[in-house]
Protein backbone atom coordinates (compact mmCIF):
# COMPACT_ATOMS: atom_id res chain seq x y z
CA UNK A 1 0.00 0.00 0.00
CA UNK A 2 1.00 3.61 -0.57
CA UNK A 3 2.16 5.83 2.24
CA UNK A 4 -0.64 7.27 4.39
CA UNK A 5 -3.18 4.63 3.39
CA UNK A 6 -6.23 4.36 5.63
CA UNK A 7 -7.55 0.89 6.40
CA UNK A 8 -11.33 1.17 6.80
CA UNK A 9 -12.53 -1.87 8.75
CA UNK A 10 -16.22 -2.73 8.30
CA UNK A 11 -17.62 -5.73 10.25
CA UNK A 12 -20.85 -7.05 8.73
CA UNK A 13 -23.59 -9.30 10.00
CA UNK A 14 -26.93 -9.36 8.15
CA UNK A 15 -26.77 -5.75 7.01
CA UNK A 16 -27.36 -6.19 3.27
CA UNK A 17 -29.95 -3.40 3.11
CA UNK A 18 -27.45 -0.86 4.48
CA UNK A 19 -24.30 -1.94 2.67
CA UNK A 20 -24.66 0.14 -0.50
CA UNK A 21 -24.79 3.35 1.51
CA UNK A 22 -22.02 2.26 3.90
CA UNK A 23 -19.55 0.98 1.30
CA UNK A 24 -20.23 3.84 -1.12
CA UNK A 25 -19.47 6.33 1.66
CA UNK A 26 -16.10 4.63 2.20
CA UNK A 27 -15.37 4.77 -1.53
CA UNK A 28 -16.33 8.46 -1.75
CA UNK A 29 -13.26 9.64 0.16
CA UNK A 30 -11.22 11.74 -2.22
CA UNK A 31 -7.75 12.97 -1.35
CA UNK A 32 -6.71 9.85 0.55
CA UNK A 33 -5.63 6.32 -0.27
CA UNK A 34 -7.88 3.68 1.28
CA UNK A 35 -8.14 -0.05 1.63
CA UNK A 36 -11.65 -1.14 2.58
CA UNK A 37 -11.80 -4.40 4.51
CA UNK A 38 -15.25 -6.00 4.57
CA UNK A 39 -15.55 -8.78 7.14
CA UNK A 40 -18.67 -10.87 6.63
CA UNK A 41 -19.29 -12.39 10.04
CA UNK A 42 -21.36 -15.40 8.96
CA UNK A 43 -24.28 -13.42 7.53
CA UNK A 44 -27.38 -15.36 6.52
CA UNK A 45 -28.78 -12.65 4.23
CA UNK A 46 -27.23 -11.31 1.00
CA UNK A 47 -24.44 -9.37 2.72
CA UNK A 48 -21.61 -11.54 1.40
CA UNK A 49 -22.91 -11.31 -2.18
CA UNK A 50 -23.11 -7.51 -1.93
CA UNK A 51 -19.56 -7.37 -0.57
CA UNK A 52 -18.17 -9.57 -3.34
CA UNK A 53 -19.95 -7.50 -5.97
CA UNK A 54 -18.20 -4.36 -4.75
CA UNK A 55 -14.84 -6.14 -4.52
CA UNK A 56 -15.17 -7.25 -8.16
CA UNK A 57 -15.31 -3.62 -9.23
CA UNK A 58 -12.95 -1.94 -6.77
CA UNK A 59 -9.38 -3.17 -6.32
CA UNK A 60 -9.03 -1.42 -2.95
CA UNK A 61 -11.80 -3.57 -1.42
CA UNK A 62 -10.90 -6.80 0.36
CA UNK A 63 -13.61 -9.28 1.45
CA UNK A 64 -13.11 -11.74 4.30
CA UNK A 65 -15.73 -14.32 5.21
CA UNK A 66 -15.75 -16.07 8.58
CA UNK A 67 -18.06 -18.10 10.79
CA UNK A 68 -20.13 -15.89 13.07
CA UNK A 69 -17.90 -14.78 15.93
CA UNK A 70 -19.28 -11.39 16.88
CA UNK A 71 -18.17 -7.79 16.43
CA UNK A 72 -14.90 -8.14 18.35
CA UNK A 73 -13.85 -11.16 16.32
CA UNK A 74 -14.66 -9.42 13.02
CA UNK A 75 -12.80 -6.24 13.96
CA UNK A 76 -9.78 -8.27 15.08
CA UNK A 77 -9.70 -10.12 11.76
CA UNK A 78 -9.83 -6.75 10.04
CA UNK A 79 -6.90 -5.52 12.12
CA UNK A 80 -4.93 -8.68 11.35
CA UNK A 81 -5.36 -8.03 7.62
CA UNK A 82 -4.98 -4.24 7.60
CA UNK A 83 -1.89 -2.89 5.86
CA UNK A 84 -2.59 0.85 6.07
CA UNK A 85 -0.82 3.52 8.09
CA UNK A 86 -4.09 4.54 9.75
CA UNK A 87 -7.11 2.63 11.05
CA UNK A 88 -10.75 3.68 10.83
CA UNK A 89 -13.66 1.58 12.14
CA UNK A 90 -17.00 1.87 10.35
CA UNK A 91 -20.09 -0.05 11.41
CA UNK A 92 -22.01 -1.56 8.52
CA UNK A 93 -25.30 0.26 9.09
CA UNK A 94 -23.53 3.62 9.50
CA UNK A 95 -21.74 5.75 6.93
CA UNK A 96 -19.06 8.37 6.43
CA UNK A 97 -19.58 11.97 5.42
CA UNK A 98 -18.18 12.50 1.91
CA UNK A 99 -14.46 13.36 1.79
CA UNK A 100 -14.19 13.64 5.56
CA UNK A 101 -11.16 11.35 5.91
CA UNK A 102 -8.85 13.81 4.16
CA UNK A 103 -9.85 16.42 6.74
CA UNK A 104 -9.12 14.04 9.62
CA UNK A 105 -5.75 13.00 8.19
CA UNK A 106 -4.76 16.63 7.68
CA UNK A 107 -5.70 17.57 11.24
CA UNK A 108 -4.05 14.49 12.75
CA UNK A 109 -0.77 15.28 10.97
CA UNK A 110 -0.94 19.00 11.75
CA UNK A 111 -1.24 18.29 15.48
CA UNK A 112 0.96 15.17 15.55
CA UNK A 113 -1.85 13.34 17.35
CA UNK A 114 -2.00 9.61 18.07
CA UNK A 115 -5.64 9.58 17.07
CA UNK A 116 -8.38 12.01 16.26
CA UNK A 117 -11.96 12.04 17.48
CA UNK A 118 -14.38 13.16 14.78
CA UNK A 119 -17.81 14.57 15.48
CA UNK A 120 -20.93 12.59 14.57
CA UNK A 121 -24.67 12.79 14.08
CA UNK A 122 -27.38 10.22 14.73
CA UNK A 123 -29.78 9.59 11.86
CA UNK A 124 -32.73 7.30 11.20
CA UNK A 125 -32.79 4.65 8.50
CA UNK A 126 -33.77 7.24 5.88
CA UNK A 127 -30.84 9.48 6.82
CA UNK A 128 -32.96 12.09 8.59
CA UNK A 129 -31.21 13.77 11.52
CA UNK A 130 -32.21 12.57 14.98
CA UNK A 131 -29.58 14.29 17.10
CA UNK A 132 -26.07 15.66 17.11
CA UNK A 133 -23.31 14.55 19.45
CA UNK A 134 -22.85 16.51 22.64
CA UNK A 135 -19.32 17.71 22.00
CA UNK A 136 -18.38 20.31 24.62
CA UNK A 137 -17.30 23.65 23.14
CA UNK A 138 -14.27 23.59 25.44
CA UNK A 139 -12.68 20.67 23.56
CA UNK A 140 -13.59 21.45 19.97
CA UNK A 141 -10.53 21.52 17.72
CA UNK A 142 -8.01 21.08 20.52
CA UNK A 143 -5.47 18.57 21.78
CA UNK A 144 -6.16 16.47 24.86
CA UNK A 145 -3.71 14.71 27.13
CA UNK A 146 -4.68 11.44 28.79
CA UNK A 147 -5.80 13.35 31.90
CA UNK A 148 -7.81 15.78 29.76
CA UNK A 149 -9.50 12.86 28.02
CA UNK A 150 -10.92 11.40 31.23
CA UNK A 151 -11.86 14.82 32.53
CA UNK A 152 -14.00 15.62 29.51
CA UNK A 153 -15.32 12.08 29.07
CA UNK A 154 -17.06 12.17 32.45
CA UNK A 155 -20.34 13.95 31.53
CA UNK A 156 -23.00 11.42 30.48
CA UNK A 157 -24.06 13.50 27.49
CA UNK A 158 -20.65 13.34 25.81
CA UNK A 159 -19.41 9.91 26.94
CA UNK A 160 -20.47 8.14 23.72
CA UNK A 161 -18.27 10.51 21.76
CA UNK A 162 -15.24 9.32 23.72
CA UNK A 163 -15.93 5.62 24.29
CA UNK A 164 -16.73 4.31 20.80
CA UNK A 165 -13.97 3.34 18.37
CA UNK A 166 -16.02 4.27 15.32
CA UNK A 167 -15.73 7.80 14.00
CA UNK A 168 -12.06 8.05 14.96
CA UNK A 169 -8.87 7.96 12.91
CA UNK A 170 -6.05 6.07 14.62
CA UNK A 171 -2.38 5.80 13.86
CA UNK A 172 -1.71 2.18 13.07
CA UNK A 173 0.86 1.81 15.87
CA UNK A 174 -1.89 2.01 18.50
CA UNK A 175 -3.29 -1.30 17.27
CA UNK A 176 0.00 -3.13 16.76
CA UNK A 177 -0.39 -4.87 20.14
CA UNK A 178 -4.08 -4.25 20.86
CA UNK A 179 -7.07 -6.40 19.98
CA UNK A 180 -10.68 -6.30 21.10
CA UNK A 181 -11.68 -8.62 23.95
CA UNK A 182 -13.75 -11.57 22.79
CA UNK A 183 -17.03 -10.38 24.25
CA UNK A 184 -20.36 -9.48 22.74
CA UNK A 185 -21.47 -6.03 23.91
CA UNK A 186 -19.38 -3.25 25.48
CA UNK A 187 -16.17 -4.22 23.67
CA UNK A 188 -15.39 -0.54 23.02
CA UNK A 189 -15.56 0.35 26.71
CA UNK A 190 -13.46 -2.65 27.73
CA UNK A 191 -10.61 -1.60 25.44
CA UNK A 192 -10.88 2.18 25.98
CA UNK A 193 -8.36 2.45 28.89
CA UNK A 194 -5.79 0.45 26.91
CA UNK A 195 -6.16 2.79 23.93
CA UNK A 196 -5.96 6.03 25.91
CA UNK A 197 -3.13 4.94 28.21
CA UNK A 198 -0.71 4.66 25.27
CA UNK A 199 -1.64 7.99 23.68
CA UNK A 200 0.13 11.26 24.49
CA UNK A 201 -1.88 13.46 22.13
CA UNK A 202 -5.54 13.07 21.20
CA UNK A 203 -7.09 15.66 18.91
CA UNK A 204 -10.81 16.44 18.94
CA UNK A 205 -12.20 17.71 15.64
CA UNK A 206 -15.50 19.50 15.23
CA UNK A 207 -15.71 18.06 11.70
CA UNK A 208 -18.89 15.99 11.26
CA UNK A 209 -17.26 12.79 10.07
CA UNK A 210 -19.70 10.03 10.90
CA UNK A 211 -23.40 9.26 10.63
CA UNK A 212 -24.64 6.71 13.16
CA UNK A 213 -27.84 5.00 12.05
CA UNK A 214 -30.33 4.07 14.75
CA UNK A 215 -32.02 1.11 13.11
CA UNK A 216 -34.76 -1.09 14.55
CA UNK A 217 -32.41 -4.08 14.44
CA UNK A 218 -29.46 -2.33 16.05
CA UNK A 219 -27.30 -4.45 18.36
CA UNK A 220 -27.81 -2.08 21.26
CA UNK A 221 -31.60 -2.43 20.97
CA UNK A 222 -31.68 -6.22 20.95
CA UNK A 223 -33.37 -8.20 23.71
CA UNK A 224 -31.65 -8.57 27.06
CA UNK A 225 -29.38 -11.59 27.27
CA UNK A 226 -26.72 -12.99 29.56
CA UNK A 227 -24.07 -11.46 27.30
CA UNK A 228 -25.31 -7.96 28.10
CA UNK A 229 -23.90 -8.39 31.59
CA UNK A 230 -20.66 -7.40 29.86
CA UNK A 231 -22.03 -3.85 30.03
CA UNK A 232 -21.71 -3.49 33.83
CA UNK A 233 -18.47 -5.50 33.70
CA UNK A 234 -16.98 -3.02 31.24
CA UNK A 235 -17.97 -0.11 33.47
CA UNK A 236 -16.26 -1.75 36.43
CA UNK A 237 -13.17 -2.31 34.31
CA UNK A 238 -13.03 1.38 33.41
CA UNK A 239 -13.69 2.32 37.05
CA UNK A 240 -10.66 0.29 38.13
CA UNK A 241 -8.51 2.18 35.64
CA UNK A 242 -9.91 5.54 36.77
CA UNK A 243 -9.04 4.74 40.39
CA UNK A 244 -5.41 4.17 39.40
CA UNK A 245 -5.47 7.61 37.78
CA UNK A 246 -7.01 9.29 40.83
CA UNK A 247 -10.39 10.07 39.24
CA UNK A 248 -12.34 8.77 42.20
CA UNK A 249 -15.67 10.51 41.62
CA UNK A 250 -15.74 9.46 37.97
CA UNK A 251 -14.86 5.92 39.06
CA UNK A 252 -17.69 5.99 41.59
CA UNK A 253 -20.09 7.11 38.87
CA UNK A 254 -19.07 4.15 36.70
CA UNK A 255 -19.49 1.74 39.63
CA UNK A 256 -22.95 3.12 40.38
CA UNK A 257 -23.95 2.78 36.74
CA UNK A 258 -22.68 -0.81 36.77
CA UNK A 259 -24.84 -1.50 39.83
CA UNK A 260 -27.88 0.00 38.11
CA UNK A 261 -27.27 -2.10 34.99
CA UNK A 262 -26.86 -5.21 37.12
CA UNK A 263 -30.10 -4.55 38.96
CA UNK A 264 -31.92 -4.03 35.66
CA UNK A 265 -30.55 -7.33 34.44
CA UNK A 266 -31.77 -9.05 37.58
CA UNK A 267 -35.33 -8.30 36.44
CA UNK A 268 -34.87 -10.50 33.37
CA UNK A 269 -32.14 -13.02 34.15
CA UNK A 270 -32.48 -15.63 36.86
CA UNK A 271 -30.86 -18.89 35.70
CA UNK A 272 -27.74 -20.42 37.22
CA UNK A 273 -25.43 -18.93 34.58
CA UNK A 274 -26.79 -15.48 35.33
CA UNK A 275 -26.34 -16.05 39.06
CA UNK A 276 -22.67 -16.88 38.49
CA UNK A 277 -22.27 -13.75 36.38
CA UNK A 278 -23.95 -11.65 39.07
CA UNK A 279 -21.59 -13.14 41.66
CA UNK A 280 -18.57 -12.10 39.58
CA UNK A 281 -19.91 -8.56 39.23
CA UNK A 282 -20.59 -8.31 42.96
CA UNK A 283 -17.09 -9.55 43.77
CA UNK A 284 -15.54 -7.01 41.40
CA UNK A 285 -17.66 -4.26 42.95
CA UNK A 286 -16.53 -5.36 46.41
CA UNK A 287 -12.86 -5.02 45.40
CA UNK A 288 -13.46 -1.59 43.88
CA UNK A 289 -15.36 -0.48 46.99
CA UNK A 290 -12.30 -1.17 49.11
CA UNK A 291 -10.21 0.96 46.75
CA UNK A 292 -12.76 3.77 46.65
CA UNK A 293 -13.71 3.87 50.35
CA UNK A 294 -11.03 6.36 51.45
CA UNK A 295 -12.11 8.79 48.75
CA UNK A 296 -15.93 8.84 48.95
CA UNK A 297 -18.58 9.85 51.45
CA UNK A 298 -19.93 7.61 54.19
CA UNK A 299 -23.32 7.57 52.47
CA UNK A 300 -21.80 6.33 49.22
CA UNK A 301 -19.74 3.71 51.05
CA UNK A 302 -22.88 2.43 52.80
CA UNK A 303 -24.74 2.07 49.50
CA UNK A 304 -21.89 0.09 47.99
CA UNK A 305 -21.61 -2.00 51.14
CA UNK A 306 -25.30 -2.97 50.98
CA UNK A 307 -24.96 -4.01 47.32
CA UNK A 308 -21.82 -6.08 47.83
CA UNK A 309 -22.87 -7.73 51.10
CA UNK A 310 -26.61 -8.15 50.64
CA UNK A 311 -27.15 -8.27 46.86
CA UNK A 312 -30.40 -10.27 47.01
CA UNK A 313 -31.94 -7.67 49.32
CA UNK A 314 -30.65 -4.93 47.04
CA UNK A 315 -32.15 -6.63 43.98
CA UNK A 316 -35.51 -7.11 45.71
CA UNK A 317 -35.64 -3.49 46.82
CA UNK A 318 -34.72 -2.31 43.34
CA UNK A 319 -37.39 -4.53 41.80
CA UNK A 320 -39.99 -3.24 44.25
CA UNK A 321 -39.17 0.38 43.47
CA UNK A 322 -39.09 -0.40 39.73
CA UNK A 323 -42.55 -1.99 39.81
CA UNK A 324 -43.92 0.78 41.99
CA UNK A 325 -42.70 3.39 39.51
CA UNK A 326 -44.22 1.55 36.53
CA UNK A 327 -47.63 1.31 38.22
CA UNK A 328 -47.93 5.04 38.46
Amino acid sequence: MNNNTISIIIPIYNRAIYLDRCITSALNQDGVSTEIILIDDGSTDDSLEVCCSYADNHPNIKVIHQENGGLSSARNIGLDNATGDYIFFLDSDDYLVENTLQVLVKELKAHDADYIIGNFERVDESGALISKSQMPDSIKNRLLSEDDFWKYAEPDASYLLFVTVWGKLFKRKIWDTLRFPMVRFAEDEFILPSIVSQCDRIFVSDCIAYKQTLSSSSLVRSAYSIEKLNVPKSKLSVADHLITKGYYLFALKKVEKAIADTCNASQSLSNNIAKNEFAQIIQSTRILTLKLSPHISVKKRFKLFIFTRFPHLYFKLTKFLYNLKNKR
